[in-house]
């Protein structure tokens, strides 16, 4: 407990917090990142894909801002799946489905199914993002999932290694890329397309009816947005 809040810690990660969700508001996540991550992914999905778990903030986030919001989960710990289901309040069903699997293999397999209109990168384990996800092979396979008009959306820790290679190859094949900065973090949050640049405008306008439903300050993270260059 910390402030309120019930903390998901990494195991032998000097007391590093994975995720953590307040007890009596469960939209709460108290964190200063999501909503640049949940912003970003303003493209009226009807179907998304968030590539690690933790407490399952991003997903209830995106279901509470999208009811009906179809959203599939690949996390490769199953401690951490079972921490979120007992603890955390995830209840799979409904349009949320959790998968034990690892994200690279993942992609380069994925099971049948239409392409996802959002998909969020957002797995670190105690110390760096995966090697395998920082990769250009990732990178254009993890394009190949998203709708002709999908977003990609990834949360980047600038000071944890991998963040440099996986930020050159976001650079390079999305399309529109833009980054979010999250004050006092060292979070920067990408999104851009599979094909063609996202329509701010009208996402502004989603962020703004979102707002009644989530705790987020969506339309102030779609402000600090800006294109490479």
């Amino acid at each position: 407990m910390d402030g309120g809040y019930r903390c998901l810690r990494f195991a032998g990660g000097g007391g590093l917090v994975q995720g953590r969700m307040h007890l009596t508001r469960p939209l709460d996540f108290g964190t200063r990142y999501h909503p640049a991550v949940c912003a970003a992914t303003l493209a009226a999905p009807d179907r998304a894909l968030c590539l690690g778990l933790g407490v399952g903030a991003v997903p209830r986030l995106l279901r509470a801002m999208r009811p009906g919001l179809a959203v599939d989960v690949v996390e490769i710990d199953p401690g951490v799946i079972a921490a979120a289901r007992d603890h955390f309040g995830v209840v799979e069903g409904d349009g949320l489905t959790v998968m034990e699997a690892d994200a690279a293999d993942f992609v380069r397999r994925p099971p049948p199914g239409p392409p996802y209109d959002v998909i969020v990168l957002d797995c670190y384990d105690d110390r760096r993002l995966p090697a395998d996800l920082t990769t250009a092979g990732f990178v254009s396979r993890l394009l190949t999932l998203a709708a002709p008009g999908g977003v990609v959306v990834a949360n980047v820790l600038t000071r944890r290694p991998g963040a440099g290679p996986l930020s050159t190859q976001l650079a390079r094949r999305l399309c529109g890329a833009r980054i979010i900065t999250v004050p006092g973090a060292s979070n920067r949050v990408w999104f851009g397309g599979r094909s063609g640049l996202p329509d701010l405008a009208a996402m502004r306008r989603r962020a703004a009816q979102a707002e009644r439903r989530v705790p987020l300050a969506l339309r102030d993270a779609l402000s600090r947005a800006r294109a490479l260059g």
